[in-house]
């Protein structure tokens, strides 16, 4: 490296030989591409970095809304707008988006395993089950784009919802959140406190690909204990 500042000096006080003059090109030739790869590898970590920092505010404003909410009957749609809220826009992209799912986190250390599938990828649970909804990309979209259409999905066509069963379709529309339901969710703290999660999967489009791969899936999750009655 010593050397190769001391041809630069000698070429811009025009002492280089051709030899020197050679030198410095080559080494130049080698010296830059990984410079360049550094430099791009750097900034893809840095784009990467920013995203995972929004999905952790994400899902910590989605399980607080849900928390708050407890048993409410709309509370997975107001989590839902929360989350598109938090993660639209500029920040990671609605489009981005792949997979949203509430959950109940009373028994569980992390997701439920009925929630994922072999691969680790959210699936929904059976009704039967009542640990999780799942949300796909078009579901969270309709919710961010056509709130008055979605809201339909959440127990029936009025706000509050009429619904409080959680049938599986209400005037025609299948109902998204039936698995578990919010009004059967516990926010008495008695014998102990009900726990809810919030777990988010996007993707992440690598802009320089200088690491070879197109994408990358990532998620991340929040589990917060469901605010209980105000009075007992």
């Amino acid at each position: 490296m010593r050397k190769f500042h001391q041809r630069r000096r000698a070429l811009r006080n025009g002492t280089a030989t051709k030899r020197e003059r050679g030198a410095v090109m080559i080494e130049a030739t080698i010296i830059l591409p990984l410079l360049l790869l550094m430099v791009f590898g750097i900034a893809e970590l840095g784009f990467l970095f920013k995203d995972t920092i929004t999905l952790t505010t994400t899902t910590r404003a989605g399980a607080r809304v849900a928390s708050n909410l407890a048993d409410n009957r709309n509370a997975d749609y107001e989590t839902l707008r929360t989350i598109t809220a938090a993660a639209g826009g500029k920040a990671i992209g609605l489009e981005n988006i792949e997979a949203v799912l509430i959950y109940n986190a009373t028994n569980h250390d992390g997701v439920p395993p009925a929630c994922l599938d072999a691969n680790g990828d959210p699936q929904a649970s059976n009704a039967t089950d009542s640990e999780c909804n799942l949300y796909t990309n078009a579901q969270v979209t309709l919710v961010a784009n056509d709130p008055a259409e979605a809201v339909k999905h959440f127990g029936g066509t009025n706000t509050p919802a009429t619904d409080l069963t959680c049938s599986t379709v209400v005037d025609s529309k299948p109902i998204w959140d039936v698995n578990f339901c919010p009004s059967q969710r516990n926010r008495t703290p008695n014998p102990r406190t009900e726990y809810i999660g919030v777990y988010v999967q996007v993707n992440h489009d690598y802009i320089t690909g200088v690491l070879l791969m197109d994408s990358i899936s990532f998620s991340d999750s929040t589990v917060m204990g469901i605010e209980p009655l105000g009075a007992l």
